[in-house]
C-alpha cells in the first residue's frame, strides 16, 4: 500500500467534499426553490387574501357575528369600545391556511374559464387592451414569456419548437442548439438560390431570449435532443447534458467533422 503524503491526503478531502457538494447541492436547490415557492405565494397572494377577509368580517356586525362563531371569540369583543381588541383577536385566530386555499381555488377556477372558448375570447380581448398602454406593453411580453417557459406542458414546448437542431454560430466551426421555428423568407430564399429555416438559439443563462436567425436548410442540423434537455443545457451554462450525449474520460474516436457551409450560387449559376 503506497505511503500517504500530505498531497494525496489534500486530494482526497478534497475529492469527498466536492462529492458531498454535488450530491447535496441538488436537494438543497430544489428545497429552496419550493420553500421560496411557498413563501412568494404566501406573501404575495395568500396574505393579501387573508388580510381582505378579515377587513370584510370587522366591517360589519353581522361579520363580526359570523367571526366569533367560527373562531370561538369572546363574544364580549362584539360590544362597542372594543374594535381593537376584536381585531387583534381575529388576527390571532384566523388560519392562514384560508388564503393559500382560497388562491388554489381562485387558480383553479381561472384556469377553467380561460380553457373555455369564451374565455379564450375575453382574455385575448384583454390582453389586447392591456398591450395598448404604454408601461404595461413594455412589461408585460417578457412576463408572460418567462411564465410560459417554466409552466407550460411539453405538449405546449413540442408545438412552439417544432424541432431541435444545432447550427454554425456565433462563428465557423462554432456551434450552438437551437430550435427550428418555421421556413424562412421567400424574399431571401428567391434571392440566396436556396431554401432557409427560421432558427431560434437560446441565450445562457435565460434561454427565453435569444436569436433568430434564417439558416440555410443544408446548414441546419437534427440532433436527439428534447426542448427541456435542450433549456437544462442553457439554464445550467452547459453543466447539464444527458448521458447519451456526454462524453466519457476514454473519449473515444472523434465524429466526423461537418462539411464546411455550402457557398451560395453565383449570379451566372441562378
Amino acid at each position: 500500500m503506497p505511503k500517504a503524503t500530505p498531497a494525496t491526503i489534500r486530494k482526497r478531502y478534497r475529492d469527498a467534499f466536492f462529492m458531498g457538494l454535488a450530491t447535496l447541492l441538488p436537494a438543497v436547490l430544489t428545497i429552496y426553490v419550493l420553500l421560496w415557492t411557498y413563501s412568494f405565494i404566501d406573501d404575495n397572494i395568500a396574505t393579501p387574501i387573508n388580510n381582505a377577509l378579515k377587513a370584510q368580517l370587522r366591517a360589519t356586525a353581522a361579520g363580526r357575528e359570523v367571526a366569533v362563531r367560527l373562531f370561538d371569540l369572546d363574544p364580549e369583543l362584539l360590544r362597542p369600545g372594543h374594535a381593537g381588541e376584536f381585531a387583534a383577536a381575529l388576527d390571532e385566530a384566523f388560519p392562514g391556511w384560508i388564503g393559500l386555499g382560497a388562491a388554489i381555488v381562485l387558480c383553479l377556477a381561472v384556469g377553467f374559464f380561460i380553457a373555455s372558448f369564451l374565455g379564450r375570447r375575453l382574455w385575448a380581448l384583454l390582453e389586447a387592451q392591456l398591450l395598448k398602454i404604454p408601461v404595461v406593453r413594455a412589461i408585460y411580453p417578457s412576463a408572460k414569456q418567462i411564465t410560459d417557459f417554466f409552466i407550460q406542458r411539453e405538449e405546449e414546448k413540442k408545438e412552439r419548437f417544432s424541432r431541435v437542431c444545432y447550427v454554425q454560430f456565433p462563428s465557423p466551426g462554432q456551434f450552438s442548439l437551437g430550435f427550428v421555428m418555421a421556413d424562412g423568407l421567400r424574399g431571401i430564399d428567391e434571392r440566396q438560390g436556396r431554401r432557409h429555416l427560421t432558427v431560434f438559439v437560446p441565450m445562457s443563462p435565460t434561454p427565453v431570449t435569444g436569436f433568430v436567425m434564417l439558416v440555410p436548410e443544408e446548414e441546419v442540423h437534427p440532433i436527439d435532443l428534447s426542448v427541456d434537455e435542450v433549456f437544462r443545457f442553457y439554464l445550467t451554462a452547459g453543466l447539464v447534458v444527458p448521458e447519451r450525449h456526454a462524453v466519457g474520460e476514454g473519449g473515444g474516436a472523434a465524429p466526423p467533422a461537418l462539411p464546411p457551409p455550402t457557398p451560395p450560387p453565383s449570379p451566372e449559376e441562378r
